[in-house]
């Protein structure tokens, strides 16, 4: 065999090689795809789902609640031959416990007339309220119920960081068990709405009806009661976070109202001006006693205008709203002691907690 047929043989081996190994890759290839094809049904589910909140919000909607408000007008009790009008209100509610306890918003539920909740399966139950908190704008309903409810789990709205996915879920305009998506866009907002404003802002599309509905984190989990939108804007909704409607649910169950603690001091925050007129360092936190009620407990404990309120029970103290809401939380009737910094140095002050006289502030426009 001449160097020429040496060559073309070697070239026609070559080329044989290479088609089998076309086909064999082409084999294996094959093979892995049909591998990873769906076998069934459940698998083509899950394949539609990923990157969807579709199984999030089927497994979450059976927890949310429609309520309806039917409360007569005032001229049918002033002229009771005239037929009544009823004047009708809708809201939204979660279900937070199988026995019946259903978590809203104040203004969907109090001072109207008869409450009427209707499940997802359009079962109708009757429903009791056993407290509100309109400085939160929490109500707490009992359901009449002989059966388990489906009730949502309750997150840590502590958790929570800007940017996470949020869902929301409620009744806007009436269209029921309506799902919206969006991230959590801010954390301890103010709004205006009473003095203990630490709102939850979302982009998730919040509407008038969504009111009293739960926003949920990505793990099923209630972290917020759905409140307030600001009118002019596009995108902003609140919500108030669920640990601090948790603990206003346990005072409702236990005694139908909220109690919080006072001790009688006006605060202001720590300014910059504050700071260089104090001689304050830079990084100082806390809260400006920028007034004492005459007779209250903090003057018996002998608190001063201009100390700074850096600590309350051994706790930190980060701002003037921070201390508001420590002391609300702190028990009546205990005593507490007010780390307080004054003319340089660091005094505790006893202060013994009374009860606070509630005021519901409500001056900005915010539409719920």
């Amino acid at each position: 065999m001449n160097l020429l047929q040496r060559g073309r043989l070697m070239a026609s081996t070559l080329s044989f090689a290479l088609i089998v190994a076309l086909m064999l890759g082409a084999f294996q290839l094959g093979a892995r795809y049909a591998v990873a094809q769906p076998e069934d049904e459940t698998r083509v589910q899950v394949q539609r789902e990923l990157g969807t909140f579709a199984r999030l919000a089927r497994q979450l909607k059976p927890s949310v609640v429609n309520i309806s408000v039917v409360e007569q007008r005032r001229f049918a009790l002033e002229n009771p031959f005239l037929e009544a009008e009823p004047n009708s209100g809708q809201g939204s509610g979660v279900i937070i416990s199988p026995d019946g306890y259903v978590l809203t918003n104040n203004h969907v539920v109090a001072g109207r007339g008869e409450v009427r909740v209707t499940l997802m399966d359009d079962t109708e139950l009757k429903a009791t309220l056993v407290g509100t908190d309109p400085n939160t704008d929490l109500a707490l309903l009992k359901l009449s119920t002989d059966k388990p409810l489906p009730a949502a789990r309750l997150g840590d709205s502590k958790a929570l960081e800007v940017g996470d996915w949020v869902m929301a879920i409620g009744n806007p305009f009436g269209l029921e068990a309506t799902v919206t998506v969006g991230v959590l866009s801010g954390t301890g907002r103010t709004i205006g709405a009473s003095p203990y404003d630490d709102f939850l802002q979302t982009d998730a599309a919040i509407n008038p009806g969504n009111s009293g509905g739960p926003l949920f984190n990505t793990a099923g989990e209630v972290v917020g009661i759905n409140t307030a939108i600001l009118p002019a804007g596009q995108g902003i909704g609140f919500a108030v976070p669920i640990n601090l409607a948790r603990e206003v649910v346990e005072q409702l169950k236990q005694q139908g109202k909220v109690v919080r603690g006072f001790v009688g001091i006006g605060i202001a925050p720590i300014t910059a001006e504050v700071r260089e007129r104090l001689a304050l360092a830079p990084d100082q936190r806390g809260a400006l006693v920028a007034s004492v009620i005459p007779g209250g407990p903090a003057e018996q404990a002998g608190a001063r205008v201009q100390d700074v309120v850096t600590g309350i029970n051994g706790r930190a103290v980060n701002s003037d709203r921070d201390l508001l809401n420590q002391i609300a939380a702190t028990p009546v009737g205990s005593t507490a002691d007010l780390n307080v910094l004054r003319d340089g140095r660091q005094v505790t002050l006893k202060v013994s907690v009374a009860e606070r006289p509630e005021q519901v502030r409500n001056r900005v426009r915010v539409r719920r």
